[in-house]
């Protein structure tokens, strides 16, 4: 499904219609935060009873203000030639660790 909203809050009610619960709602981001999460953490919260919203920010980031009113944010991504990608990119970096097979336990 895709559609244009015109507020975080209308996508975070849409989903609490959806599903009766409210979302997490989890950034990314390339900064440390206090509410920093690791990717092994947001998969124990996929097995959770509420959904989660994952937010990607753009090259310039998401405002602070807003920042601080998300759940968590995820921690950046570690490792060589990851310090500029685009969303793009990022999205689908963070989308395998998160759902992807775990071949390195195999």
């Amino acid at each position: 499904m895709t559609y244009w909203k015109d507020s975080l809050e209308s996508v975070t009610e849409d989903i609490k219609i959806l599903t009766g619960k409210k979302p997490y709602i989890v950034a990314t981001d390339a900064g440390i935060w206090q509410n920093m999460i690791s990717y092994n953490f947001l998969c124990g919260k996929l097995k959770g009873e509420r959904p989660i919203l994952l937010i990607f920010g753009t090259g310039s980031g998401i405002e602070k203000k807003t920042m601080e009113k998300f759940d968590y944010i995820l921690e950046p991504i570690y490792g060589k030639g990851y310090d500029h990608l685009s969303v793009r990119s990022t999205a689908a970096v963070i989308i395998d660790r998160i759902l992807g097979e775990a071949w390195w336990e195999k």
